[in-house]
């Protein structure tokens, strides 16, 4: 009887043991997950402040250094050419050598950049150092996004896990002009680099731990281009956008207009190549059915129009209020509060609408909301002199846009679900060039002898109306999907 006790007891034990060892690799996952999106969505961050942060920093930047504003634009647009410019390679390159190894050469990438931007001399090598943080932000992220998908395999846990992301995301938005501004404020602009790479470097030894457990798999096949294709391609995609965006840097500022124009067929001239090499190319970096996918032609539109006027509004306000207003870095970063906190509402409008509601509505109301705000912040003008209600009715035109950013993400999805790799990487390239024009343009406004002290305001915000009345116009012709579409996006 005993015996037979103890040989049950024996295997109740056993049984127990295998039960533990079989759980613990579920258990390793969840950790591996949870430790994935929190680096993933904490690298977002980073990269998101680094820019919104950046431009409040800027008008310290250019006392410090004595520059003038075209100066100042370089050092803004140096991080924004080079990051869109290198996403579509980059992408490719996460696919070959792994998600993991990626991030891990673009953290340390970017730790570079800030160590450089932290001990910059002189304008030139702050530029020089921004630029090599666009080498790192554009490698870090597809590795962020193939973090996500690779840690949740479940459509429905996928799409909480990115919901989580962008909402961080979101949020960096608005963090970014208020912990940049109270930081200048406080210890200087260099501190904003310092910041961030003590930031970057924990990322980086999290990263290395995820890299040494991560399950071994098979990479995807992977068709390799021909390395001289694929450098002939970048350069000429850089050269384009680079001459283009010199042109209208120096429009305002130069009195030589065939110089322009130059500049501008020598940009169509790039852009005319690289386009023939991709239609001509057997493997070229946009699929034949991308290229000419209607909802991918008007979302990447939409897209370059929303991030034109934000990131150009942002640059031309943080330098406005604390050059022509004399608000200080801290008062100017609070300034931006209303508006960043509105676009931080609208993500989360459209996950309720989205439930009953077709993405190209959604984004139909966001615009509509936007350009009533701009129409409201111009109209402003002739009746309100206080600045800060001119800055509210602007937080109306933040709303909109953060009701429509991520449903716009969601119709090309929707409109691609094969393609959903290189229709990300080129929508985020396309979003980053808007915001490079966007600084380009709305800069040379404070470049202008004819604006005086109390019209830069209001001429940006016409700017930014003709530039949402054109993404209202590719808006109305988007498809309607199928509301099953958008249930199965996360699947």
């Amino acid at each position: 009887m005993s015996h037979t006790i103890i040989r049950t007891n024996f295997f109740c034990i056993r049984g127990n043991a295998a039960h533990a060892h079989k759980g613990s690799p579920r258990a390793d996952h969840r950790r591996r997950s949870f430790l994935s999106v929190a680096v993933a969505s904490a690298t977002q961050f980073l990269i998101i402040m680094n820019t919104t942060a950046l431009n409040v920093a800027l008008f310290a930047v250019s006392k410090d250094f004595q520059t003038q504003i075209a100066q100042l634009q370089w050092v803004t647009n140096a991080y924004l050419i080079v990051f869109a410019g290198l996403l579509l390679i980059c992408g490719d390159f996460c696919d070959k050598v792994g998600t993991w190894k990626s991030f891990l050469l673009g953290a340390f990438v970017l730790a570079l950049g800030l160590l450089g931007s932290a001990f910059a001399g002189g304008p030139n090598a702050l530029t020089a150092a921004l630029a090599v943080q666009g080498v790192g932000a554009a490698v870090l992220t597809p590795a962020i996004y193939a973090a996500i998908t690779d840690a949740f395999p479940n459509a429905r846990s996928k799409a909480r896990a990115i919901g989580i992301w962008a909402a961080i995301a979101g949020t960096a938005q608005a963090a970014g002009p208020l912990i940049g501004g109270i930081i200048v404020q406080l210890y200087g602009w260099r501190y904003i680099f310092l910041l961030e790479l003590t930031i970057v470097i924990p990322l980086f030894n999290i990263a290395v731990y995820l890299a040494w457990v991560a399950p071994t798999k098979t990479s995807p096949t992977v068709h390799f281009r021909r390395l001289h294709h694929i450098l002939m391609r970048t350069a000429l995609l850089f050269l384009g956008v680079g001459l283009l965006i010199c042109a209208a840097l120096e429009y305002p500022i130069t009195e030589s207009r065939s110089y322009v124009a130059l500049l501008v067929v020598a940009s169509a001239t790039s852009l005319s190549m690289l386009a023939f090499s991709e239609w001509s190319s057997h493997d070229p970096f946009l699929p034949l059915n991308v290229a000419t996918n209607r909802s991918f032609i008007l979302v990447n539109a939409i897209g370059c129009c929303l991030n034109f006027t934000y990131y150009g509004a942002s640059f031309l306000l943080s330098y406005y209020l604390q050059s022509l207003r004399d608000l200080t870095a801290a008062e100017t970063g609070f300034a931006f509060l209303p508006f960043a906190t509105m676009m931080c509402l609208g993500p989360a409008v459209t996950a309720i609408l989205a439930r009953s509601h077709p993405q190209r509505s959604i984004i139909l109301v966001g615009l509509n909301i936007a350009a009533l705000g701009l129409a409201a912040t111009i109209t402003a003008n002739s009746s309100v002199k206080s600045d800060l209600m001119k800055l509210l009715t602007l937080s109306m035109c933040g709303l909109g846009i953060g009701l429509t950013a991520p449903a716009m993400s969601t119709a090309l999805l929707i409109a691609l679900p094969s393609n959903r790799g290189v229709v990300v990487s080129c929508l985020t390239m396309t979003r980053q060039i808007g915001s490079a024009f966007g600084v380009a343009v709305f800069g040379g406004l404070l470049g202008r002898a004819t604006i005086t002290s109390d019209r830069p305001l209001i001429t940006s915000a016409q700017v930014a109306a003709a530039a949402i009345s054109f993404a209202l116009v590719a808006a109305y012709f988007l498809p309607t999907e199928s509301p099953e579409a958008g249930k199965e996006i996360g699947s």
